[in-house]
């Protein structure tokens, strides 16, 4: 069974011959290579925008379940917060990909108007002199977040120490009882609703500097007021989750104010009326600091109308916590918050 096993020795001529000699490949030169930077660029910025699509139905989707009654408001607020704080990280992580074609303000234009092409559409062919773009283009500046950057490019300008601007409504003001019936009245609404945010944001960062409470959205804006550059697409993306929860609730969407005042008013209630803790001095400093947030979101008063009345500029009812929800909430939880580290403590030194 072991004769496969058997040993050859190698022959003589064998043995005896020269060493193999390979053919000489001569001089190799090696090149990289050359990065096709432009495709991998307005690849990635593609992936990033249908990402941000997703994450925009998944936000619109909580407030719709909201609406129903089956989602508490705090929770889908946070949620909507945390959506643009990951849409910023999702755009950081690719950033440098993205630079390498100019960055945002070169690529966008790039991917919008080679997608209307794609449709046999043109973004310049307007019907009327008037038009601010071919409003058949709705759906792609919709998707590629396009006219919402135009609108904060306009508005760039505004920096941090300049005058708090005025919304004259000269084009038009939003109305959360109307539906929009065409691309060019969704367009009319979404310009409108952006501008007046936009003057009372412009507001919260410049004079009212106090506030504990910044959601993303407006961390976003403030950052762009002072660099005088907009930081990403994604604060255009904070812009459009605005427009869709503002015009997906309707009416419903002033519920937010509402609420904000009711908790507001019945925690200051509580804490002007316990005599106990007024005994303390050291709870006067918190008490003083909760019943000043009580005061300035609790309160009848628009803060906004009056500080533009202050200033000396044309005075509009302010319609921003009505339509804001998120901001809302946020402050809800942070004056409730407040509210219980007061309580805690109190009961902590044996009242």
């Amino acid at each position: 069974m072991f004769e496969s096993l058997s040993i050859y020795e190698p022959s003589d001529e064998f043995l005896s011959a020269p060493d193999a000699v390979f053919p000489s490949l001569g001089d190799v030169e090696y090149a990289a290579e050359e990065e096709d930077t432009q495709t991998e660029s307005l690849s990635i910025l593609s992936t990033l925008l249908a990402d941000f699509f997703k994450l925009r139905e998944e936000v619109l989707g909580l407030w719709q379940q909201y609406q129903a009654g089956s989602r508490d408001l705090a929770a889908v607020a946070v949620a909507t917060n945390t959506a643009i704080k990951l849409a910023h990280s999702m755009e950081e992580e690719v950033s440098t990909q993205l630079k390498k074609l100019g960055g945002v303000k070169e690529l966008i234009p790039m991917v919008f108007g080679g997608a209307c092409a794609a449709q046999g559409l043109h973004p310049e062919d307007k019907r009327q002199p008037t038009d601010d773009y071919n409003y058949r283009c709705y759906a792609e500046t919709n998707f590629f977040l396009y006219n919402i950057l135009c609108l904060l490019n306009a508005y760039k300008g505004q920096g941090l120490s300049d005058t708090c601007p005025s919304c004259n409504g000269k084009f038009g003001w939003y109305r959360d009882d109307h539906k929009a019936e065409d691309d060019r009245e969704r367009w009319q609404e979404d310009k409108a609703a952006l501008l007046e945010l936009f003057a009372d944001m412009h507001v919260i960062v410049t004079t009212l500097k106090g506030i504990q409470v910044q959601d993303e959205f407006v961390k976003g804006f403030k950052q762009k007021m002072q660099t005088k550059k907009i930081p990403g697409v994604w604060l255009a993306f904070g812009a459009r989750i605005y427009l869709d929860v503002l015009k997906s609730l309707g009416s419903e969407v002033r519920r937010g104010g509402e609420y904000l005042k009711r908790i507001t008013n019945s925690i200051g209630d509580v804490v002007r009326e316990a005599p106990e803790l007024k005994k303390g001095r050291h709870f006067k400093e918190a008490i003083d600091d909760l019943l000043m947030s009580v005061d300035q979101w609790g309160s009848d008063k628009d803060i906004f109308n009056t500080i533009r009345q202050v200033s000396g500029l044309p005075t509009r009812p302010s319609n921003f916590l009505s339509y804001n929800p998120m901001f809302c909430d946020l402050h809800v939880h942070d004056i409730r918050t407040a509210f219980h580290r007061l309580g805690i403590e109190f009961v902590s030194k044996g009242n």
